[in-house]
């Protein structure tokens, strides 16, 4: 704990370590807060045995002061210490994650001119030296011998500037000293493929799909965000990007909306420079081509967010023994409020801040800069101005926009206090903030100064407005640009001034009658675009400007923090999900149940409703004051089924009253309940529902990671299912407010496919040559709701639809696989699965000469389609190392879960398309129907081959097998006449007469074809898996014993296949979907085959010719038929309950021979079929 003690003998110290705690999330604030509070104090640290045991937020680790005898320096530890506005706060955490992001682009191929070596080969050496650089322990300089070891996490992404490539090597890593040789094989192994797609797709694709280097940079640094919310949260972030650093200048509004986000998470971008432009060497510029890199570009954007730029990566000590902080350490693994002091690494580090920190090689003067050196900077002062209100949150504010702690200045003249801070607004353009404050005075006052510096142009340009020379178009940006960001600084001034008041007068926190009964205090119109007030008094003016805030912007005022959620969607799911209606239009989930419960949750949790149904107001008071201590404000981002829960706290509130205000809202938020029409399909079964609670379900699902963000979005479906293309824009179909919307659509879908394993399956329903038999559109409905009730009973969450187009999600636990060696983190993995309508492609546009092709129809007709239909899938997995830790997925990883959900989706969709086939055979004159589209076809393959290697192709077998394994069946057992076998004692082979039951059997099957529609034929492969089903099912029958025999079915499949006719009938008068199958053996032969009467026992010789030789008996074989109940309802439940094996077991016997009595199995149903009239 800091102690003032003003004594002499107590050293200044130079640099001192600080350690955040792990247990809540530490802002800047806090940090800052911290910093201000020991500034000019006597500190002490902690020692070693009660750092991880004390229960402060931060803790001093130690404190080194330098003294300088003669030419050298002599570093002291110290125990108690002084800290100063000169002391370097160096702060360390106990947890990191680290996103590293590979700039692949086409320059990175070029050959270094110094070693011959392709610069892309210098990328697995450079993240070895720094990955095996920071996963060392060290002992922090000046501290009692404290080992620091923490937690790192890291993410690594190859971008490359073709579109459709996998950027993701490896996600969610858990670094070690012990993991780093299986991450390097990893990463060796990842960028050899991604050098053999980057090649293959630099020789196939068009110019269009090349994306530019300035696009290609920011995009970068937009996935490397993404991928940092997928990493634990509580964590110190840090994105590191690899790149050799030739890159287009980007647009200045791109450039200010990705510092943005960087800024307001707390993220360091960080660049290690690949290649010898950075050495000077100016043959690299020839190999190039003439390109050099854009390094003032890196450096500004490091600079901005308080990175580094190294442009010199040596390899670090690695000697068991060493305990020292390398400069791996020192860059990455410390973080600091305060302005960057030279590196003292053996890094050649260009972060500091100071008049040439751009003086780099540019253009042609690529060994030296000099007209830098001649440059001058002039500064100059924009405005001034006096608020009342504390200084220390005008600092905080300009921290969380980005700003940087350039100096502090206290004085022994309690007037003049000063806080200087630096914002690079550009390049060689540079924002200053002074705050100053009096500490003796009663009403505090801030006075804050805003100055600008640059050259003379610039500042000419700002200060002289009314020249007379017009400007160019760009010069004319730039001026207005300047100006209209001063203007936002004064408007955020303003709004932290507004913010802070709310203490000050008992009007603002004493809520009216009206508004504590439940009136909200603003509500949207349809007609208004921000909150119109319900009620005019003092109370509203303070409050109604909070509710126009963007959410995008609080983190200059808040403390932060998200709540990603899904709303429980309403029973029973819309009619038209998946198919339009007569007028071409589908209907989206609906979710009005759960949104009005979750909301009457907020409202009642709330001290009072700010916007109806989107903004709610929690007071917080400590030690049971009456006057609260601040307030939280939360915000519902909603784009139903999943919405966002922003929760703003004032900068005052400390992180255990914020935590204890999550884990209230969380914990609330899972008890929301609401009743249930139809639980059914509820995604969860009733029999996992408590008792008295069968009516009620989950209201709201709240999600670990940050979901809304990374939800696949569909607007329509693509216009070419067989590229992975998101859908084209069409500026006729939609209002300017939703093309907005389309458009971030479409731009966040092209960055989760560089991110997101991504898997499609595009399902024909009919064969590539025939186009025949087309199926029914009901039944195309009825598969689709297969699969969404199945994806429902699978804990998946509906989470967009949008015409016909339907995604759901489900968050499955991770656990490590058992060989990883500790280097897989717990947690969670995101998978998402969408559902296209029914599509139809078109005659002649099906496949051209390269196996490519293009829709033409966004639904399908009524009738009279005469194009290949199909319906697509698609899976998204976030790809997250690990085992997926749940029952359905046992033993999957994220790289091969789409196997196992590919299986299901085959059954599924084979067995209801085999049902439609059916259907289709028993209103059509067609005598027979092909058993499967050959898998050997040529245009087949040829289609697949072609497309890329995510999507996949796949034939519509038609397989009645399928369908009867998962109805209700009989076995009917027969008598034949008695024959007469003859048997060789040699070879065991049987002879009989049998032209007889031939005879017989012949005239069973024709009498069977005139009472069915039509026949079915299998394949051979059909033949084999029906005969080993019968076995099964002779196993436990008695009726097909033998009156004059034992048989023993050892029917081998290695051995010729018995063959199988099927007959197929639509009951008359039953529009539900219901037919009658029956199966027999296609001949006599066949019996003989199935019972293999070549092992019969030989010990009874009923029919003795005399002849020792050749033993003879008599045997009448049972004759097997099998009839099966096909009724669409029951297939569908055993589908998704999956009981389809076990109806071999409930099969109904039935014995018909002569002085026989029908003999049933035990667990056997008692009912008769509808289809006994045919016996």
């Amino acid at each position: 704990m800091p102690s003032i003690c003003h004594d002499t003998a107590i050293q200044e110290a130079d640099e001192i370590y600080v350690l955040l705690k792990k247990s809540v999330r530490i802002s800047r604030n806090l940090r800052v807060e911290w910093l201000i509070k020991n500034l000019n104090n006597d500190v002490e640290r902690c020692q070693r045995d009660f750092i991880l045991s004390s229960s402060n937020e931060i803790e001093i680790l130690s404190g080194v002061s330098a003294h300088k005898y003669d030419d050298e320096a002599t570093r002291d530890e110290l125990k108690t210490f002084r800290l100063s506005a000169s002391t370097a706060v160096r702060f360390l955490s106990l947890s990191y994650r680290f996103v590293f992001l590979i700039d692949v682009s086409p320059s990175l191929f070029a050959i270094d001119p110094s070693t011959g070596d392709v610069y892309y080969q210098q990328v697995s050496s450079i993240l070895y030296n720094v990955l095996n650089g920071i996963s060392q322990s060290f002992i922090v300089p000046g501290s009692d011998n404290y080992l620091h070891s923490p937690e790192i996490i890291i993410t690594i992404i190859a971008f490359t500037s073709f579109y459709p490539c996998q950027n993701v090597i490896v996600q969610g890593y858990l670094l070690s000293r012990n993991t780093i040789s299986g991450l390097l094989n990893i990463i060796k192994l990842g960028l050899h493929e991604i050098e053999d797609e980057f090649v293959r797709l630099s020789q196939n694709l068009p110019v269009h799909q090349v994306v530019s280097s300035d696009v290609q940079l920011l995009d970068m640094l937009h996935l490397g965000v993404m991928a940092l919310k997928l990493l634990p949260e509580n964590s110190m972030p840090e994105v590191i990007v690899l790149s050799d650093g030739i890159t287009s200048l980007p647009e200045t509004n791109q450039v200010d909306s990705v510092l943005l986000q960087f800024s307001s998470s707390t993220t360091p971008v960080s660049f290690i420079q690949i290649g010898a432009y950075s050495s000077g060497n100016i043959s690299a510029t020839f190999s190039s081509l003439g390109f050099t890199p854009n390094t003032e570009f890196l450096k500004y954007v490091s600079k901005s967010t308080l990175g580094h730029y190294v442009n010199n990566v040596d390899s670090a000590k690695t000697s068991d023994t060493a305990k020292d902080m390398n400069q791996y350490h020192n860059d990455f693994l410390i973080w600091s409020l305060q302005r960057k002091r030279p590196s003292k690494s053996k890094l050649k580090s260009s972060c500091i801040i100071g008049s040439n920190v751009f003086s780099s090689c540019s253009g042609i003067s690529l060994l030296k800069d000099y007209e830098s050196q001649k440059t001058g900077t002039v500064r100059q002062t924009f405005c001034s101005a006096t608020h009342r209100v504390n200084p220390w949150l005008i600092l905080y504010t300009r921290l969380r926009e980005g700003w940087s702690l350039e100096d502090i200045q206290f004085h022994d003249d309690p007037d003049s206090n000063e806080i200087h801070l630096l914002f690079p607004w550009r390049h060689n353009i540079d924002l200053e903030y002074i705050i100053k404050w009096a500490t003796n005075k009663d009403s505090l006052e801030t006075k804050i100064e805003l100055n600008y510096r640059g050259d003379y142009d610039f500042v000419h340009d700002i200060s002289c407005q009314f020249a007379t020379v017009p400007y160019s178009p760009i010069r004319s940006g730039i001026i207005k640009k300047f100006f209209h960001t001063m203007k936002t600084i004064q408007n955020n001034d303003r709004t932290i001034v507004h913010l802070h008041t709310f203490r000050l007068s008992s009007e603002h926190y004493i809520v009216p009658d009206c508004i504590r009964k439940g009136l909200p205090c603003s509500q949207y119109l349809e007609t208004s675009k921000s909150p119109l007030p319900d009620v005019s008094d003092d109370f509203s003016k303070y409050w109604l400007p909070l509710s126009d805030l963007n959410v995008v912007y609080w983190h200059k005022w808040f403390h932060t923090h998200n709540i990603t959620l899904i709303l429980a969607y309403d029973n029973p799911l819309p009619k038209y999900l998946h198919i339009p209606n007569s007028s071409s239009r589908f209907e989206p989930i609906r979710c009005c149940l759960s949104f009005q419960a979750f909301t009457e949750t907020l409202q009642k949790w709330s001290t009072f409703v700010l916007v109806e149904s989107h903004s709610y107001v929690k007071f917080s008071f400590i030690n049971n004051e009456d006057v609260p201590s601040g307030y939280a404000i939360v915000t519902i981002e909603s784009s139903p089924p999943s919405l966002v829960l922003h929760i703003g706290f004032l900068c005052n509130t400390t992180p255990v009253i914020r935590q204890e205000v999550l884990d209230e809202l969380k914990s609330l938020i899972n008890k929301t309940t609401v009743r249930d029409k139809r639980s059914k399909f509820s995604g969860k079964s009733l029999s996992d529902a408590t008792p008295g609670m069968k009516n009620l379900k989950q209201c709201v699902y709240i999600f670990e990671k940050s979901l809304y963000r990374f939800i696949v979005r569909y607007d329509r479906q693509p216009d070419d299912f067989l590229s992975l293309k998101p859908p084209s824009v069409d500026r006729h179909l939609h209002s300017a407010i939703n093309l907005k919307k389309v458009k971030l659509n479409v731009d966040m879908w092209r960055k989760l496919s560089r991110y997101l394993y991504h898997i499609r399956w595009i399902w024909l329903t009919n064969d590539i040559q025939t186009r025949n038999p087309q199926i029914t559109k009901p039944m195309l409905k009825k598969i689709l709701s297969l699969l969404t009730k199945k994806k429902l009973l699978e804990n998946y969450h509906p989470a967009a639809s949008s015409n016909g187009v339907l995604n759901v999600v489900s968050e499955v636990d991770v656990t490590p696989e058992a060989d990883s060696n500790g280097s897989q983190n717990s947690g969670t993995c995101l998978l998402q699965y969408v559902i296209f309508p029914p599509h139809v492609l078109s005659d002649g546009e099906i496949i051209d000469e390269n196996g490519s092709g293009k829709d033409v129809a966004t639904s399908i007709p009524d009738s009279g389609h005469d194009g290949l239909m199909h319906i697509t899938t698609e899976l998204w997995v976030e790809p997250q190392l690990g085992k997926l830790f749940t029952d359905l997925y046992d033993d999957c990883t994220a790289q091969n879960v789409h196997k196992h959900i590919y299986d299901a989706d085959y059954k599924i969709v084979q067995t209801l398309l085999s049902f439609g086939q059916m259907e289709i055979l028993c209103k059509s004159d067609i005598m027979k129907l092909p058993s499967a589209i050959p898998q050997h076809d040529e245009s087949f393959h040829s289609l697949n081959e072609s497309l890329d290697s995510r999507i996949t192709v796949v034939s519509s077998e038609f397989d009645p097998i399928s369908v009867i394994s998962m109805s209700q069946g009989s076995a009917i057992a027969f008598s034949t006449f008695m024959e007469k076998f003859h048997s060789h004692n040699s070879t065991g082979i049987l002879h009989s007469e049998k032209l007889p039951n031939e005879l017989l059997f012949n005239d069973f099957l024709k009498k069977l074809g005139k009472l069915f529609d039509n026949e079915l034929c299998l394949s051979n492969d059909q033949h084999g898996v029906y005969s080993r089903l019968v076995l099964d099912i002779l196993e436990i029958s008695k009726p097909f014993e033998s009156k004059s025999h034992n048989i023993e079915s050892n029917y081998d499949c290695n051995e010729e296949t018995p063959k199988w006719q099927g007959f197929v009938k639509k009951i008359d008068g039953d529009s539900r979907h219901r037919m009658a199958v029956i199966f027999v053996p296609k001949s006599y032969n066949d019996i003989c085959l199935l019972y293999n009467i070549s092992t019969f026992g030989q010990e009874n010789n009923y029919c003795d010719n005399g002849e020792s030789d050749m033993p003879s008996f008599c045997l009448g074989l049972p004759m097997p038929v099998f009839l099966y109940d096909c009724y669409l309802s029951e297939i569908c439940q055993n589908l998704l309950a999956q009981t389809g094996e076990a109806n071999k077991k409930s099969y109904v016997f039935i014995d018909k021979q002569f002085d026989s009595h029908i003999s049933k199995n035990p667990k056997s149903k008692s009912d008769n079929f509808t289809f006994n009239a045919f016996l």
